[in-house]
């Protein structure tokens, strides 16, 4: 089928959205790094608007900000900032292991089950990097398992700033604190328990030990 201009055009943005999310996704681009629109424009071979329009939707997801030059560059986060998001997070998860607990989808608990044993498999064994990026999974398995796609597509936007956060110090501290917490989350899910399923993600999120 032939590509109408405008369709070519949105194709073209979605392209240039996805590399800049990936990037400042990994933190290769992270906060407080300048998003030049010629560059970028120059670097993947497409027009300027192509990129402008990829920014302004970043901007309007918040991931990146305008300053008052005009220019762009990737969010800073205060610790005002990052105690919000980690809220944010909370209730977003809590919420999705609600559902979770009531879909009792057998296959994706399986995935959980093994994303959780992989998990402490490394932490005795002082993975940190493995126990990380399997904590990371554990927690989207969670929110894939609620079966709602806006959850999910709120998650997973939100999830590019958790990495900020949580790059900061995670590995190695509390993961043995960690590992019981899941424990609690996935048990409360099996049984189909909504209620303990929603206050454990809570508790395993912002009450500190």
């Amino acid at each position: 089928m032939q590509l109408n201009e405008k369709e070519f055009q949105l194709s073209k943005t979605q392209i240039v959205h996805q590399w800049l999310f990936e990037k400042i996704g990994s933190a290769e681009y992270g906060p407080g790094y300048y998003l030049n629109e010629f560059q970028i424009a120059q670097e993947m071979h497409f027009n300027r608007s192509c990129v402008r329009e990829a920014l302004n939707r970043l901007l309007a997801e918040g991931l990146i900000e305008k300053r008052t030059n005009r220019r762009m560059y990737v969010t800073r986060m205060d610790g005002d900032s990052e105690l919000t998001l980690l809220e944010y997070r909370a209730v977003i998860e809590a919420g999705a292991a609600l559902l979770a607990a009531q879909h009792k989808d057998s296959d994706g608990l399986e995935k959980l089950k093994k994303l959780h044993e992989d998990f402490q498999y490394c932490v005795n064994r002082n993975l940190w990097s493995h126990s990380t990026e399997l904590n990371r999974k554990f927690h989207l398995q969670i929110v894939q398992l609620s079966h709602n796609r806006h959850l999910i597509d709120i998650y997973c936007r939100m999830e590019v700033k958790m990495n900020w956060v949580k790059r900061k110090g995670f590995p190695g501290i509390m993961q043995d604190v960690t590992v019981h917490a899941h424990s609690a989350i996935l048990n409360a899910i099996e049984k189909g328990d909504s209620q303990l399923a929603y206050q454990s993600v809570l508790h395993h999120l912002l009450v500190k030990p």
